[in-house]
C-alpha cells in the first residue's frame, strides 16, 4: 500500500538515497542551480520547496529539522583555490556579516541562507520557489538530465531565456520595420509595450518579473538588448532573418516540391552560439552553472568584437 509515500520512488536502498538527497538539496540551496537526472530533479526540487517553507516558519523545530537533513556548503579550501586559473566567485545569497571577507568562503552552515536570504526572497510567493528545466539526455545511459534552479534568483533559467527570447524577436521587428540598430537602442524599459512580442514570451516575461525589482527588470531589458544587437548582426550576415520565401508562396500546389524552401534566412534560437560568442552565452554555459557568476579576468562589454565594431560603423557622423 502507498500510505506515506509523499516523494518518487528512486533505484537504490533507502539510506544511500536519502544520502544523495541531503547532497542534492544541500547543493541546490547554496549554488541555487544545479544538473541532475530528471528523476532527481524532482525529489531534490519538492525537498528544497520544503525547507524554504520551514525557513519563512523560522520556529525551533524548522531550525531542528534544517539541522538534521541540511549539510554544510561546499567550502574552498587555499589548496583548491590555487588549481583555478581565475579565483572562483564568491558564494551568492547569503548576507555579507556571515562571509569571510579575506578568503570568501560561505559560512559553516546554511542557516543564515535558508533563514534570512531566501526566506526574506519568498515572503510573498505562496509556494513554487524551484523550478526545473528538461535539458537533453545524459551521454552513457541516455538518462533524460534536468536542470533544478531556485526562481527569482540570480542563476534563474527562466529569467536569462525569456530576455534572449525578447530580444530575438525584438531583432525580427525591428529589421521588418526598418528601424536596424537604432530601434533596439531606442527601445522604452517598459517591457510591456514592446511591440513584435509573442503572447507566450509576454507570458514568460511578466512571470520572471512578478516577484522582482526595478533592478531586476532593467537587468532584463539590458539583456534583451544585447542580445537583440548580437541576433541583428549575427543574421543580418546570413541572408537576413528566418522569414517566409515570396517565391515559394507564389508557387501554386501542385508546383511546390521537397526541393523548394518555404523559408529564407537562418534561424537562431535562445540558447544557441553564435560566432564570436563565448561558450558561457549558450545553454550549455547555463548548464555548467555560469549564470550569475563573476569573471574578474575579462572587460565588462562582452559582446563578441564583429558587434563592437558594426555599432561603431553604423554610428552617425
Amino acid at each position: 500500500m502507498q500510505h506515506g509515500r509523499k516523494l518518487l520512488r528512486l533505484q537504490g536502498k533507502s539510506p544511500h538515497n536519502m544520502s544523495m538527497m541531503r547532497n542534492l538539496v544541500s547543493a541546490l540551496l547554496h549554488h541555487e542551480q544545479i544538473k541532475t537526472t530528471y528523476a532527481k530533479a524532482k525529489v531534490a526540487a519538492q525537498l528544497a520547496d520544503r525547507f524554504i517553507t520551514l525557513g519563512k516558519k523560522n520556529t525551533v523545530n524548522a531550525r531542528r529539522t534544517c539541522q538534521g537533513f541540511l549539510r554544510p556548503p561546499h567550502r574552498e579550501t587555499a589548496a583548491s583555490k590555487q588549481h583555478h586559473k581565475t579565483p572562483p566567485p564568491g558564494p551568492i545569497g547569503y548576507p555579507a556579516d556571515s562571509l569571510d571577507p579575506e578568503t570568501f568562503d560561505p559560512p559553516p552552515t546554511l542557516f543564515p541562507k535558508v533563514f534570512g536570504t531566501l526566506a526574506e526572497r519568498y515572503s510573498e510567493r505562496a509556494g513554487g520557489y524551484t523550478r526545473i528545466v528538461k535539458y537533453g539526455r545524459r551521454q552513457g545511459d541516455n538518462a533524460p538530465h534536468a536542470i533544478v534552479c531556485l526562481v527569482d534568483g540570480p542563476r534563474d533559467v527562466l529569467f536569462e531565456m525569456a530576455a534572449r527570447t525578447a530580444g530575438r524577436e525584438i531583432a525580427q521587428y525591428v529589421t521588418s520595420t526598418g528601424a536596424g540598430l537604432d530601434g533596439i537602442t531606442a527601445l522604452s524599459d517598459d517591457v510591456e509595450n514592446w511591440e513584435g512580442l509573442a503572447d507566450l514570451t509576454r507570458k514568460n516575461l511578466a512571470k520572471a518579473l512578478k516577484y522582482r525589482d526595478a533592478e531586476a527588470k532593467r537587468d532584463l531589458v539590458r539583456k534583451a538588448k544585447e542580445f537583440a544587437d548580437t541576433v541583428f548582426v549575427e543574421e543580418k550576415a546570413l541572408n537576413g532573418h528566418r522569414r517566409p520565401n515570396p517565391e515559394y508562396e507564389n508557387l501554386a500546389f501542385k508546383d511546390r516540391s521537397k526541393e523548394s524552401n518555404p523559408y529564407v534566412g537562418k534561424r537562431h534560437m535562445a540558447g544557441e552560439r553564435m560566432s564570436g560568442m563565448d561558450v558561457r552565452h549558450t545553454g550549455l554555459g547555463l548548464a555548467r552553472g555560469d549564470l550569475g557568476k563573476i569573471f574578474n579576468n575579462r572587460p565588462k562589454d562582452r559582446r563578441p568584437r564583429f558587434l563592437s565594431e558594426a555599432q561603431v560603423a553604423s554610428a552617425p557622423v
